[in-house]
């Protein structure tokens, strides 16, 4: 007999039947918000450049830009899978909405006084 065990996912957000997780279960009403303009931003330039909407940001990495309270450039950088051609063509629309929903009064943003 052999046993193996698969990493529990603790601390992973739950995904729903078809493998995808629901981020209005997972973020609370403030952050689903927040994290609904993201998508509603990837969603206009991704059209309007005629290329999908992952490969701008992708879910994952727009939640986390939310759990994270990211509002700079560095900070934004920092996400998994950010990398230097998609900061430079998408983060500054993305990091405007981020810094007005998350103003330097918010004690959890990240970088809140960093240059973007």
């Amino acid at each position: 007999m052999c046993v193996s065990f698969e990493p529990s996912g603790e601390g992973r957000p739950q995904t729903g039947t078809r493998g995808k997780i629901d981020y209005r279960e997972v973020l609370d009403e403030a952050d689903f918000a927040v994290y609904a303009r993201l998508r509603s931003l990837r969603k206009e330039m991704s059209d309007a450049e005629g290329v999908p909407v992952y490969s701008l940001f992708t879910n994952e990495q727009m939640a986390e830009m939310v759990t994270r309270r990211v509002t700079s450039a560095n900070a934004l950088h920092e996400i998994a899978g950010v990398g230097s051609s998609r900061m430079k063509k998408y983060s500054a629309p993305f990091l405007k909405v981020l810094a007005e929903a998350f103003a330097v009064g918010d004690a959890r943003a990240v970088g809140s006084g960093d240059e973007t």
